[in-house]
């Protein structure tokens, strides 16, 4: 009989005896699972109907997480051999869907990092040719794509590899708007280019912001980050000791404030026609493609929600359009990442919750496990690109610091 489940990697269940004077007084259980019930019952569904009496114990201690619960010595007994079963349930249930989930998230991945690379391309010229000035040099454009590759792969600790078709892709593209200068040889970022970088910048900042406002991050602690940090290191085929992330409180307050630091320096006065709000416009629409499943599913992952609350939420916190949210939740339902909360669960939620009395019928969401698992590795994604961009603003500071005198040494 085990005393104790770990379900990787929202937590575990544990049991426990009350001795006094060597003699067993009570029995408890103890929950740290981040997930709430409804998610627990679709996962381990079989098991729950071959142990019924597990069931209300089960609910209590997810419904109070991180808190003993007295239960029964019939139930401790249950419970206990629930837990083997249990166990072997889960890894089955995470095997059986390991190939859609690693597609998944590489989709995602694909995806959302198409805006972020291109800002972190930029800020990896940026620094590249201010290193060359100071070492006395200047940035050849030949080799650029070689070291804007090695600069970034380094500045993210190993997380990041990047595609020389998409390097190549990106440079192209900045050469063609004038953001980027190689006609002499030399590369550099045109007033154009630093301007654009300086306005992408501005423009990640109410993102940052954001979650830091919807507290999503208070609802994925570290330790869930960091128990599912194998399982990501299997998906992107890295060893798991390379994937090291600070939390989001500590990395996205550093970040705002290099942000902060670095806008002065690209202060640029571009006399041209070009068009920087339909550029910005047009590098947050691929930013924000991931940006939609970090901002729904997190705050789904915190509690159930009501989809029209949602949708205003993100339209109002991210700007994002209701004709871009109704899509996503379809594909949401369909690769069953959420679920539509029974009547029961709705009339709980609607008596503990403000929620207009007016308006259209409401209907709540929660997420699947396989949905709270997909969030978990997106956040494990999103922390290391903030750290990514962290690091190169940071180095880029670095060098533009006055250097203090040196001193003549004693005659």
């Amino acid at each position: 009989m085990a005393n104790k489940i770990n379900i990787v990697p929202f937590g575990e269940l544990r049991l426990s005896q009350v001795s006094r004077l060597g003699i067993v007084t009570g029995h408890r259980i103890q929950s740290t699972l981040v997930i709430r019930w409804p998610a627990f019952s679709l996962a381990f569904g079989g098991v729950l109907s071959s142990f019924p009496a597990i069931t209300d114990p089960l609910k209590r201690a997810l419904a109070n997480r991180g808190k003993d619960q007295n239960i029964t010595r019939g139930e401790y007994d249950q419970l206990g051999n629930a837990f083997d079963a249990m166990s072997q349930y889960w890894e089955r249930y995470i095997a059986a869907r390991r190939n859609a989930n690693r597609k998944r998230v590489l989709k995602w991945l694909d995806s959302s990092r198409r805006g972020f690379f291109r800002l972190v391309l930029l800020l990896a010229i940026l620094y590249l040719d201010k290193a060359a000035v100071v070492a006395g040099n200047k940035l050849l454009a030949k080799g650029l794509a070689s070291a804007a590759k090695h600069k970034i792969e380094s500045a993210s600790g190993g997380l990041a590899a990047i595609k020389a078709g998409s390097l190549y892709i990106a440079l192209t593209s900045f050469e063609k708007q004038g953001l980027l200068d190689t006609e002499s040889g030399i590369a550099t970022l045109t007033p154009r280019g630093l301007k654009f970088l300086s306005k992408i910048l501005e423009a990640l900042t109410p993102l940052i912001k954001a979650f830091q406002d919807q507290t999503i991050s208070e609802n994925s602690p570290q330790r869930v980050v960091e128990a599912g940090r194998p399982m990501l290191a299997e998906i992107l085929k890295k060893p798991a000791d390379s994937l090291k992330f600070a939390d989001f409180a500590s990395i996205s307050s550093d970040l705002l404030a290099k942000i902060s630091q670095v806008l002065p320096l690209l202060d640029q006065q571009v006399a041209d026609d070009y068009d920087f709000d339909a550029a910005v416009k047009d590098w947050r629409g691929d930013l924000n493609r991931g940006a939609i499943d970090m901002f729904v599913l997190g705050k789904m992952f915190a509690a159930p929600e009501y989809g029209t609350n949602l949708i205003k939420q993100a339209r109002d916190s991210l700007g994002f359009q209701a004709g871009t949210l109704y899509p996503k939740f379809k594909e949401y339902l369909l690769e069953d990442l959420v679920y539509q909360i029974s009547e029961n669960d709705k009339a709980a939620r609607l008596r503990s919750g403000t929620f207009p009395k007016r308006g259209p019928e409401k209907i709540f969401y929660d997420l699947t496990p396989q949905g709270a698992l997909h969030f978990v590795m997106i956040w494990h994604l999103f922390l290391g690109d903030l750290r990514l961009l962290l690091n190169l603003l940071t180095d880029y500071i670095d060098l533009t610091a006055p250097k203090p005198p040196t001193q003549a040494p004693p005659a």
